[in-house]
């Protein structure tokens, strides 16, 4: 496999905008009434990042988080979160690499998708704090995370 060129450009804050957030899903279902027990909550976080042909750059975060039911039975808590970020960066350019073949490759600098992931994931925190309110998971924060980890971590179907 031919690896791929590394871009050679530096991340400036300042030339990073958000665009937009999208909430496509984001959902709280749960057959107990309390909150007892998040300590038994598994959480699982997946990410893609794609580019259209502006070179506007689309994260996107899936979120689940579910607590077991007991002897088998169906989850006590089970919620799904699916949040977009759309962005530009305005020197984008020196932060990638467009490899043309039989399939374009874009390959973003790694500090580029650390930067856009910290900001999504702190972003998705807030949202997921709010959206929970009134819910079984009212007051639920989601954990501060190594979000260059989260980069790797694919989105499962």
């Amino acid at each position: 496999m031919k690896e791929l060129t590394q871009p050679k450009g530096v991340v400036i804050p300042e030339k990073i905008h958000l665009l937009g957030v999208n909430i496509a899903n984001a959902q709280v279902n749960s057959s107990i009434s309390d909150s007892a027990g998040w300590d038994e909550l598994t959480l699982n976080i997946g990410s893609a990042t794609l580019f259209n042909e502006d070179y506007l750059c689309r994260l996107s975060l899936m979120i689940d988080m579910e607590k077991p039911g007991e002897d088998g039975q169906p989850p006590m808590i089970k919620a799904n979160f699916s949040i977009d970020f759309d962005f530009q960066i305005e020197n984008i350019m020196e932060l990638i690499v467009v490899e043309e073949g039989s399939k374009t490759v874009v390959n973003a600098a790694r500090q580029l998708g650390i930067s856009l992931m910290g900001i999504a994931y702190s972003t998705a925190r807030g949202i997921i704090l709010t959206r929970t309110g009134g819910t079984v998971l009212n007051g639920l924060i989601l954990p501060v995370v190594d979000t260059a980890k989260l980069l790797d971590a694919p989105i499962k179907k």
